[in-house]
């Protein structure tokens, strides 16, 4: 079989299944398997593909088929100019948490000394995004899955940021020490009940411990806020991702302990991230 005939037949199966973007899934596919860009396939579309390939191919167009993310067919998922490696045991990175890596970056001089933690990190794109666009920061990342964290220590082996980062598996704050200059969160915030109407992709693949913020989808916004101040230096800063809509009710559980409080907007308009400075009148319990 040809190139040109494979990627035509995967884009058929796709479409049957009811992918949206088959022909770029079908692309990405084949490019995984030949280690060739998408953009090889157009010199080169009579090339012939030998029956490994092919084999592999339909494998993972099977998977597809029955909406596996792509970015777990394909262990990576690029954020904000890097490669990551993912799996099923992680949230699959979105462009509209590049948002809260912009709005800290605006903050912080490029030189900054800045000891951060990065609660509920994930595979860790938050985190070592930071550590790799301020070289002089070091950061902890915690999360309570420690599959998550294997997939996080993976990535920061990649891109040789080890030596300035810590990874602790914790419950929010329950195990961590020390106070920081910094706290990014990227919590679930996605209401119970409206789990059920993520598409497939995610709803069948994707973490749900990642995904569920409770009956309003408000519950971490709360335990965090209300904990926050107390690992946070003076003059520190909080930064959350925000769920859609949910930005007018996290501001009013912020107020009181957070001062400064400041939203930010994703590309399609949404508020999609919060920050906030450490209210001093509240007292500290000098953890």
């Amino acid at each position: 079989m040809f190139i040109k005939d494979a990627i035509e037949f995967g884009v058929k199966l796709l479409r049957k299944a009811g992918v949206k973007e088959a022909h770029i899934d079908a692309s990405v596919l084949l490019s995984y398997l030949l280690k060739e860009p998408p953009a090889y396939f157009i010199a080169h579309s009579d090339e012939h593909l030998s029956f490994e390939v092919l084999k592999k191919y339909d494998a993972l167009l099977e998977r597809r088929k029955k909406r596996e993310p792509i970015a777990y067919l394909v262990s990576e998922k690029e954020f904000y100019g890097r490669k990551f490696y993912v799996n099923e045991s992680v949230l699959i990175p979105r462009p509209d948490t590049e948002t809260l890596v912009e709005a800290v970056l605006k903050a912080y001089e490029k030189g900054a000394e800045v000891n951060f933690l990065d609660l509920c990190a994930g595979s860790g794109v938050i985190g070592i995004t930071l550590l790799a666009e301020l070289p002089n920061a070091k950061g902890m990342l915690a999360d309570i899955s420690k599959s998550a964290l294997t997939v996080a220590e993976n990535n920061l082996a990649e891109f040789k940021l080890s030596p300035r980062a810590v990874v602790v598996e914790s419950d929010l704050f329950k195990n961590i020490t020390g106070k920081f200059d910094l706290i990014t969160v990227n919590p679930p915030y996605i209401p119970t009940q409206d789990l059920k109407n993520l598409e497939p992709d995610v709803f069948d693949f994707e973490p749900t411990l990642a995904l569920d913020g409770g009956e309003d989808g408000l519950a971490f916004y709360r335990e965090i806020i209300k904990t926050a101040p107390d690992f946070l230096k003076r003059g520190g800063a909080l930064y959350m991702e925000l769920g859609f809509d949910e930005a007018e009710e996290v501001k009013r559980l912020m107020n009181g302990k957070f001062t400064d409080i400041k939203t930010y907007r994703d590309l399609a308009g949404i508020e999609r991230v919060i920050s906030g400075m450490k209210n001093e009148d509240i007292g500290d319990k000098g953890r």
